[in-house]
Parts: C-alpha cells; structure tokens; sequence
C-alpha cells in the first residue's frame, strides 16, 4: 500500500495489487511482531505504511510504528467528546508530509508525519483549503485530500 488512503485506495476499497505473497507462498508467512496500544476498543482502520512506518488509529489516538520491530515511533491522543456512543475510527490519509485523520467530534486533524505533531484542523461539516487542496470528511468521519 503506498499509504495514499485508508484501505489502498482513494476510494477505500480494499483490495491490494501487491503480487509478493500469493498462493504459493502465503503458507510461509509469519509473525514478525505485535503491538498492543493499551485499549479495549473496536478497530477498523487500515493500515498504512508512509516511508519507514506504519500508520494507524484508535478513537483517539494516531499511532506511528516501526514495522520490523513494532516499537513505538510516536503516538498523538486527542481529548473530545464523541458524537456517538460507538468508539469508530476510520484510519488516516497520508500527503505532503501530513497524516489526515477524522474524529469523532467532526473535525478532520492533521499531523507532521515524522513527530505526530498535531499541525493543522478543520471542522468536517464544510471542506477547508490546505496548500491548494481540498480537504474534507465523508459522513463517515473518513478525510478525503482532493487536488
């Protein structure tokens, strides 16, 4: 995945052109690490790898780490009062050097990719202008970056 989107796509759908693990060798894969974030939620956010780095999110917290050992590069918790009572997390968007994530109390947040630095915020009842792109949430709480 380039980490272009949440779930491969621009468009969300999930499935991955990658052609290293097939039926031949899908047999041969193992478990390299594991990382457990300290909470007891649900998690649907697709992964995604930006430069040397996984990306994922909880209901209020983005996580960066290293993929070959799991160990913490940095993670971001936010403090606000959700709009539902389910915990949902929709996963981050990557571009320019900036993660864009929805939370659950309609805003789209962004951050520097290397610290996790919040930088940059918006509500996501309207789409705002960030260096000449349009950045907006679906209903879903899921950010969309249009050029």
């Amino acid at each position: 995945m380039t980490g272009r989107a949440t779930t491969s796509t621009l468009t969300s759908e999930r499935f991955s052109q990658l052609s290293q693990i097939n039926t031949s060798n899908v047999n041969k894969l193992k478990v390299l690490c594991t990382y457990d974030t300290g909470q007891y939620t649900g998690f649907n956010s697709g992964l995604i790898k930006v430069n040397d780095a996984l990306i994922f999110t909880t209901q209020f917290d983005i996580f960066s780490i290293d993929p070959a050992t799991c160990h913490q590069n940095w993670r971001t918790h936010e403090d606000y009062k959700p709009a539902t009572p389910q915990p949902v997390s929709r996963g981050a968007v990557y571009m320019d050097g900036l993660l864009f994530r929805g939370s659950g109390d309609g805003r789209v947040l962004a951050y520097d990719v290397k610290t996790g630095k919040r930088v940059w915020e918006t509500s996501n009842c309207r789409c705002e202008t960030w260096r000449d792109h349009a950045v907006c949430a679906d209903r879903l709480g899921r950010p969309r970056v249009h050029r």
